[in-house]
């Protein structure tokens, strides 16, 4: 083989594994809400939970906290989004995928 094709080969072969390394990295995908609190779902796959719930999940925190009351009645600790429910729709592509 010339050089030339050395060079090719030996970046394809480090691009791959850079790749590889990559996908061996990614993060585990954030827990269902029924798996991160012990409540049952309703049929729009929501569920209530109570303030100690939602205190003991905020400690290791690794799900999306959406603010959707109206009127605005101040903030919660560690709120990523504020949405009025009415609006959710509009704002849609601000939420991450379930």
């Amino acid at each position: 083989m010339n050089k030339v094709s050395m060079r090719h080969l030996a970046s394809l072969m480090l691009v791959l594994l850079v790749l590889v390394l990559a996908g061996c990295n990614a993060a585990p995908p954030a827990a269902a809400p029924s798996a991160l609190f012990d409540a049952a779902q309703n049929s729009d796959g929501f569920a209530d939970i109570s303030v100690a719930q939602l205190a003991n999940a905020l400690e290791n925190k690794n799900f999306t906290l959406v603010n959707v009351h109206i009127p605005y009645a101040g903030e919660l600790p560690e709120t990523d989004l504020f949405i009025p429910f009415n609006e959710i729709d509009s704002h849609e592509g601000e939420l991450p995928d379930k």
